[in-house]
């Protein structure tokens, strides 16, 4: 890929009710980053919604074998997300493109990648001036990246066969009725991360998870997304990478929450409980 100084990294703190916590959640984020020598710009956005903000110096496909465009500023992005949570002193919630606001807690938000360029005052860090290149890549949480890309999707010409051929009748009520046509619950972060949550739970790999949501979004919404697969791999790498890397505690994935959400249809009849989902991917990320 031809290096491109306007690729930024980009991370956006939403804040919770409670005064002082996103300055909290920003503090550690920016001390965390200090240590590899970046200090990134600190934007307020409608709303109250923080923005840290970086340049990269280079960006570059990261396994150019895999034969997939990968913006290198999102994955690193997301490592960093991994690294600082953790530390944070409040409760955080995290999101991955679809951004929704919550009261209760702080909400660390990976935004889509390929965002507007930086402007100006943003810093040019660089990550060949810095380790955090070489940290990520000997991540586990890079592995994961790498068996994620390593699966191909189902291509449009092959939706038919394949991803429309899925039996609503084995699935949870509340993940089926995701899978309706025009469902538009199908474009909430909330709904996104239950759907990806529980196929992975059902034994399906979460590149296959991006191309459900790809077949979706292409169809039934092709306004609403630039690049619908590379969104939706975006969404799902890092929502499934939450959970693998025992970030995502599992909050809200539970009747009751489902329920209160509105994902939940009237009468549902269930072939498999969310427990035993729950618990399968307990097992699996612990």
């Amino acid at each position: 890929m031809t290096p491109d100084i306007h690729r930024v990294t980009r991370l956006h703190v939403v804040p919770s009710s409670r005064p002082g916590e996103a300055e909290s959640v920003l503090s550690t984020i920016r001390e965390w980053l200090a240590h590899y020598r970046i200090e990134p710009l600190q934007r307020t956005h409608q709303h109250g919604h923080h923005e840290l903000v970086w340049a990269d110096e280079v960006n570059f496909d990261l396994w150019p074998n895999l034969d997939c465009s990968v913006p290198c500023s999102s994955l690193i992005g997301e490592y960093v997300v991994h690294k600082t949570a953790p530390l944070c002193q409040v409760p955080v919630e995290l999101s991955a493109g679809l951004c929704e606001p919550l009261e209760d807690n702080v909400v660390i938000h990976l935004p889509w990648p390929n965002g507007p360029p930086c402007g100006t005052g943003v810093p040019e860090q660089g990550y060949l001036k810095s380790p955090l290149l070489d940290h990520y890549r000997d991540s586990s949480l890079a592995r994961f990246h790498r068996h994620y890309y390593a699966e191909k999707p189902h291509g449009p010409d092959l939706w038919e066969g394949t991803y429309d051929q899925i039996q609503p009748a084995l699935l949870p009520a509340c993940v089926a009725v995701l899978l309706k046509k025009n469902a538009q619950q199908l474009c909430q972060w909330n709904a996104l991360q239950h759907l990806t949550r529980s196929l992975l739970a059902l034994g399906w790999h979460p590149r296959h998870i991006a191309g459900i949501i790809w077949s979706h979004w292409a169809r039934d919404f092709p306004a609403r997304y630039a690049d619908p697969l590379l969104q939706a791999d975006h969404l799902v790498r890092s929502g499934t990478g939450f959970l693998l890397r025992r970030i995502d505690r599992l909050s809200n994935f539970d009747c009751d929450s489902v329920r209160a959400a509105g994902i939940c249809p009237p009468n549902p009849c269930c072939p498999v409980d969310l427990a035993t989902l729950r618990q399968q991917l307990i097992d699996d990320a612990y």
